[in-house]
């Protein structure tokens, strides 16, 4: 959107919007999340779930999945591929430990470093984004093909749109970048480019936060940037506004990275609610994350206590970290194995069945299947 409309729509919208709930302004459902943050409320999973399932992923020399290099996780049919960033690891949907993916080197099929993943589960096709050419490998680990994408810019995320064609986002990290969102096809041909309209001096150097700008949600694709209060709804042609995500005091401003208050949440949508996963744009070791929830059916929207969400399901469950969507009614949530000892150490209660884990054993996947 253009800096005229954002503000007649941010405008607008904050003169309807009162109490922290949802409004429309021009048609466009408002998230009043700048009204959320502080109004703290306890969220039980009874209240959005049917049921939750925990996934051991196996550990042995060849699995070791380092917690701090793990950057996203792609779930597929009965598949988890979680990149390491110089290592992608494949798991079965039960934990077993299947294989990795390529390698780190500069030969063909291999990777200096892995930006974003994509798994295909249609085509039983895994994407991995090196630099401006996308590796192409099967479910079992084949090595079908390389992609050199037709642009000059840097592509920061994959997704797909409308099931065949790539999406690829271009973070504006300079504040130059002429473009946001680029379309190609299987081969690399650039199919469709959508404009960046936002320009400005970066005053200093920005830092990755996580490869969710794109989300998919039924069907479609939509896409959130940093420094725009619009979630896009992605078509063949245009982007089509689809939530105001208003920030008021914590957006930050067009080109600083200044410290204060200013929030970066991400957009993760399912049938019912909008999570909006957040942390600081220049957080310290006291930050800690936060979680907004827009409820879609009443449009209230208000901030998680202790940024989790209590497991009231279970006698001796652990509580919900959001992490991610599998589809557009499951969650996943990711628990490394020495944040559960730390855990059980301050909720004995929890010891006989989680007090066996060992700190050094690789991640536990929390599954919540919402109602």
């Amino acid at each position: 959107m253009k800096k005229t409309q954002l503000f007649f729509l941010a405008a607008s919208a904050a003169l309807l919007c009162l109490g922290g709930c949802g409004t429309k302004s021009n048609g466009i459902p408002a998230i009043p999340m700048d009204k959320a943050v502080g109004k703290i409320q306890p969220l039980s999973l009874s209240r959005i779930a049917a049921s939750v399932e925990y996934v051991p992923l196996e550990t042995n020399d060849s699995s070791l999945v380092p917690s701090r290099r793990l950057c996203d996780i792609q779930a597929a049919d009965d598949y988890f591929f979680l990149n390491c960033r110089r290592s992608l690891l494949e798991f079965s949907r039960k934990g077993k430990f299947i294989r990795q993916i390529g390698r780190q080197g500069k030969g063909p099929g291999e990777f200096v470093a892995l930006g974003s993943i994509l798994a295909d589960g249609q085509r039983q096709a895994l994407y991995m984004l090196n630099g401006s050419k996308v590796l192409v490998y099967s479910f079992d680990g084949t090595f079908k093909k390389e992609i050199n994408l037709d642009t000059k810019e840097m592509p920061c995320q994959l997704s797909l749109f409308k099931g065949e064609t790539l999406a690829v986002y271009v973070n504006n990290f300079s504040g130059q970048e002429a473009n946001r969102l680029l379309l190609f096809d299987r081969d690399g041909h650039l199919l469709k480019q959508f404009p960046q309209y936002e320009r400005f001096q970066m005053s200093g150097m920005q830092i990755f936060y996580n490869n969710r700008y794109i989300y998919p949600f039924q069907g479609n694709t939509y896409m959130k940037e940093d420094y725009n209060d619009t979630v896009f709804q992605v078509t063949a042609d245009k982007l089509l506004p689809h939530y105001l995500l208003q920030l008021g005091k914590y957006q930050m401003p067009l080109g600083k990275l200044a410290g204060g208050d200013f929030l970066r949440p991400l957009v993760m949508e399912t049938t019912h609610y909008v999570f909006l996963p957040y942390t600081k744009w220049q957080a310290t070791k006291d930050d800690k994350p936060g979680l907004c929830l827009y409820d879609k059916p009443s449009g209230k929207c208000f901030e998680v206590e202790g940024g989790r969400i209590k497991n009231d399901l279970e006698a001796d469950g652990l509580p919900f970290k959001l992490t991610t969507t599998i589809d557009d009614n499951t969650l996943l949530g990711v628990w490394n194995a020495a944040d559960i000892a730390d855990y059980v150490t301050e909720h004995p209660a929890l010891k006989a069945r989680w007090g066996n884990i060992s700190p050094e054993a690789n991640p536990v996947l929390m599954i919540v299947h919402l109602k």
